[in-house]
């Protein structure tokens, strides 16, 4: 098979890819790919000779002190006009030319980083409860949306679980009371209706994999309840990207999403039944998943006591990866468009080797390219070059903090541990909930951050208690690349701020009697347990819950512990796993 051209470059032996992919709109398959996603064409009057033209700085301007960026962007170059070489001139594909495809480029937010801020969020809730109705007019009666969780002993009500939590759990069937004593929640007995939805633009480059952390992610909050078999049904909500600029593109990237989703369904054991298309100026993919469960299923997240251990099942730093990785990308397309601009021109972006991105051109080449009637004109498809340079130095500007502390091949790294954990399902983790606990509480962690869901769950509970959180599970090389930008003030990742997409479960472990094993030990079996099931993923504890006021906290002298892929590419890793 000859080399695919949009992925891969010499310079990428050492960069893992993720090419565990089952679907037949696989973007990493050749043939595929080039039925799906046409492939690259130099612009007219760009022949064989281009390709023994010599390539110097001037040629592609750099963007980085080092110049990783700047041999990815060549060789990708490179390989379009040797793969197009051949092509006549006025071949009508060359409207396709592209740098390489990029999901991100149609969306200017990210994951579960597109969530109304909590305490934005809280306020309106807030709002809303004061708007109340009464009865059949329905907003805020006993189960209207304007009603907040309430206690479980208040049995006037079918909504076990609601505004708040990570899902609702609504009452479908409930047996008669003997003796006058209610039936407990957790009896066999009562049947409960579990729903969620959830739904995201995209955060990584790959649509297929997108699909995958979508439908990871919507199911995640019914493994949060502790559902340790599949959903009955799962709905799926796409909107097509409308300004992704051909129908062909438009429909191979929203058909990836699609096959992508309902593969990670299949995964889980349950199918999509139904749901929703649009076109929106951005993509955006989620679903619901909805279940018919017996009480003794659900894993109430309310029963956390003072001298539990908290459990954390995936790394954080998924934001920070997949920002710096995106970054990258930018200015990768900078060269890309600097190098058209000399192709199609005779502009010649110049740099003086320092590295800034201010000193770069944003329109050289431009004006001189419009003037050769026999070059078409990029489309959006591709992006104007001057265009592409601009992004590059606004992503420069970012970038540069972080480049004493990570190369940009531990960048590439640190993405692909980030997709693989954000593609991962919590069914195991669910699972092992029941048989190795007592679970007293548990929820994911997603877009409000460590601490944002930590908080809101200690508010749930109906002792009395904090969350105290010790150890800090992250992703190699996030810490320090966090503490980089804006001394951590722009993701907050030591301080748990920073969005999570598609996390892990935070647990709240009791002591098992029946063991003779305290909450610690419980939580150490589990994660063993965990690691040994669920493909060498580790899990973590991370604190304790403490007798309090409902809040969380992240103690002042947290352990950070570095987790990378465990194939030896990364030195700074503690915990290691395999991606």
């Amino acid at each position: 098979m000859e080399n695919n051209p949009f992925e891969g470059t010499p310079d990428d032996a050492h960069v893992p890819t993720l090419l565990d992919r089952a679907s037949e709109f696989d973007p990493a398959d050749d043939a595929a790919l080039r039925a799906l996603f046409p492939p690259p064409v130099a612009p007219g009057g760009v022949g064989t000779s281009a390709l023994s033209a010599p390539w110097t700085e001037a040629d592609a301007p750099r963007l980085r002190a080092d110049d990783y960026v700047q041999r990815r962007a060549q060789a990708w170059l490179e390989r379009v006009l040797a793969h197009t070489a051949s092509f006549p001139q006025a071949d009508p594909r060359s409207h396709h030319l592209v740098p390489r495809f990029r999901l991100t480029r149609y969306s200017a937010l990210k994951g579960c980083g597109c969530k109304v801020p909590q305490h934005e969020l809280l306020h309106w809730m807030g709002a809303m409860q004061r708007v109340r109705r009464h009865g059949a007019d329905g907003l805020a009666g006993s189960g209207g949306l304007a009603r907040a969780w309430r206690p479980p002993d208040d049995r006037a009500s079918p909504v076990e679980l609601g505004v708040g939590m990570d899902a609702s759990i609504v009452r479908v069937l409930a047996p008669a009371a003997t003796d006058g004593a209610p039936v407990a929640r957790h009896d066999p007995s009562q049947v409960y209706l579990l729903s969620t939805t959830d739904f995201f633009f995209p955060l990584i480059e790959d649509p297929y994999r997108m699909g995958r952390i979508a439908a990871a992610n919507v199911l995640s909050d019914a493994y949060a309840l502790g559902l340790a078999r599949p959903p009955d049904t799962v709905l799926m909500l796409l909107c097509a990207a409308r300004d992704i600029p051909s129908d062909e593109l438009r429909g191979a990237v929203a058909q990836s999403m699609m096959a992508g989703f309902m593969d990670a369904c299949h995964q889980a054991g349950t199918a999509v039944t139904g749901g929703q298309t649009t076109l929106n100026p951005w993509p955006l993919i989620g679903g619901v998943a909805e279940c018919v469960v017996r009480g003794d299923e659900v894993v109430f997240p309310d029963g956390a006591v003072p001298g539990d251990t908290l459990v954390l099942t995936k790394p954080l730093g998924t934001q920070v990866a997949v920002n710096l990785y995106q970054w990258l990308g930018e200015m990768e397309d900078a060269h890309f468009g600097a190098c058209m601009a000399r192709l199609q021109g005779d502009g010649n972006p110049t740099s003086d080797g320092n590295g800034h991105a201010e000193e770069v051109p944003e329109t050289a080449g431009v004006a001189a390219a419009s003037s050769h009637a026999g070059i078409p004109s990029l489309t959006p498809a591709s992006g104007d070059p001057a265009a592409l340079v601009k992004r590059g130095r606004k992503a420069r500007l970012r970038y540069a903090p972080v480049d004493a502390v990570i190369t940009p091949q531990q960048v590439c790294h640190a993405y692909d541990v980030a997709a693989a954990s954000m593609a991962r399902l919590n069914a195991i983790a669910a699972r092992l909930m029941h048989s190795l606990g007592p679970a007293h509480a548990a929820t994911d962690v997603t877009g409000f951050g460590l601490l944002g869901h930590a908080r809101n769950l200690a508010q749930h509970q109906r002792a009395a208690v904090d969350l105290q959180i010790d150890r800090l599970p992250v992703i190699a090389g996030m810490s320090s690349a966090d503490a980089a930008l804006d001394g951590g003030r722009l993701f907050g990742l030591r301080q748990g701020r920073s969005s999570e997409t598609s996390g892990g479960l935070l647990i709240a472990f009791g002591p098992s009697a029946a063991d003779g094993l305290s909450s610690a030990a419980v939580a150490e079996r589990y994660c063993r347990a965990l690691q040994q099931q669920d493909g060498g993923w580790p899990a973590w504890r991370i604190g304790r819950v403490v007798s309090g006021s409902g809040q969380a906290h992240i103690l002042p002298d947290a352990e950070v512990t570095e987790v990378c892929a465990g194939d030896g590419r990364c030195s700074m890793g503690i915990d290691r796993v395999r991606v």
